[in-house]
């Protein structure tokens, strides 16, 4: 529950006895009863925080502490002190965000439940994320070209077959390519449209549901978790099940945003869909914590994303870096606008994205109108090896 708000010309927080569930935020409140600014949230969606009157008139000058004591413990460390680092996120929008006083994890400073999350994901996400329902041939065509990146980085470290599980597979592309490849590629997604548009055009094997649906038994060689675990409500819990999930010496692709990148502003790093945010310490460290060893990573200190190969270990790490939180407020103490736009990294970045955009807005549909059909004959091939193998050994009455 959002149990703090910030009044826009003061900065202060506002402790309001009238908590907000996070689902709130999301649409505008119609309660006619004393109100704050009108404010664009992370969304982009305008909506009210609204609390009682007196409330607002009598806690509006009070002074915002310097440490933050939550009854919801840390995810990574279980620490219940948190310092505030911002109050907007990239768009301007409301956005309370702390640092663990322990470990250096950046997180929301309200965390959603898990009904509110199933909720949002399942009904308004991609819509408000991406604008769409059902994806358009340009993001079909960059989740593909996506999906084909993380095959060759991936292959030399797969066995051949090897039985994977793709978590948040989205549109299904990379469960395709996968499956393309000869792996025994499945996926698990919970955005209606985009589900349906991965079974229906790609004849993915991709159902929908959620990470917790999968009954946790030993079945799959891999599991692939890109750009999820900043949106879980509780990314421990989530890793230790991935862990239930996986063989023995199975392995885990985890892709998530650089907190430690380079970046002009803080704000500009916060998403209100991201309600974790990871350096490459805080998300080793709760993977070894759930019972993982890092393989290798994809990625170099500077990437705008982190990419960790991990394997099962068994082996349990309890221990925190001592350093945790001193490393992420280092983080904190590095933007530059200046410094940030005139990086030759930068730059080619920027002029990649223009070449990208452009491919997408001439070849999108041809390229995609393709996919579909080569998706179909695979398909078509797969069912008559299914009808071959039961006519070949038959079901006893």
């Amino acid at each position: 529950m959002f149990k703090a708000a910030i009044n826009r010309g003061s900065m202060q927080r506002i402790r309001c006895q009238h908590p907000l569930r996070w689902s709130e935020l999301l649409r505008p409140s119609l309660t006619e009863v004393g109100r704050l600014p009108i404010f664009r949230h992370g969304l982009g969606l305008e909506c009210q925080i609204v609390a009682p009157k007196s409330v607002i008139e009598s806690e509006k000058s009070t002074a915002m502490e310097p440490l933050i004591a939550d009854p919801h413990a840390c995810d990574l460390c279980g620490e219940s002190l948190f310092e505030p680092i911002a109050y907007r996120d990239r768009r301007g929008g409301l956005l309370e965000t702390v640092v663990c006083a322990r470990c250096g994890l950046v997180q929301h400073a309200h965390v959603p439940s898990e009904a509110e999350l199933a909720d949002f994901y399942a009904r308004d996400y991609r819509r408000a994320y991406h604008g769409e329902i059902s994806p358009s041939p340009r993001r079909v065509m960059r989740a593909w070209r996506k999906g084909e990146l993380l095959l060759g980085r991936l292959s030399r470290h797969l066995g051949r077959g090897d039985r994977l599980l793709e978590i948040g597979s989205g549109i299904g592309c990379t469960v395709q390519v996968f499956e393309l490849a000869g792996y025994d590629a499945q996926g698990v997604e919970p955005n209606h449209g985009f589900c349906e548009y991965g079974v229906r055009k790609l004849h993915a094997r991709v159902r929908k549901g959620f990470l917790f649906d999968v009954a946790p038994e030993a079945q799959f060689d891999v599991v692939l978790l890109v750009h999820v675990i900043e949106h879980l409500g509780s990314p421990r819990r989530a890793l230790e099940h991935i862990y239930q999930l996986l063989r023995p010496g199975g392995q885990l692709y985890l892709e998530c945003p650089n907190f430690a990148a380079p970046f002009a502003k803080v704000e500009r790093l916060l998403h209100f869909g991201h309600i974790y945010n990871f350096t490459s310490t805080t998300l080793e460290t709760l993977a070894r914590r759930a019972g993982f060893e890092l393989v290798t990573q994809f990625a170099t200190p500077e990437d705008p994303n982190l990419r960790f190969l991990l394997r099962k270990a068994g082996d349990l790490s309890r221990t925190i870096p001592s350093d945790a939180y001193s490393q992420t407020m280092a983080v904190l103490q590095r933007g530059s606008v200046a410094r940030y736009h005139i990086r030759a990294s930068y730059l080619q970045m920027r002029l990649s994205m223009l070449r990208r955009y452009a491919e997408e807005f001439l070849f999108a549909r041809s390229f995609v109108r393709r996919r579909i059909e080569l998706c179909a004959k695979k398909a078509q091939h797969r069912m008559l090896s299914s009808c071959s193998d039961t006519a070949a050994h038959p079901v006893a009455a």
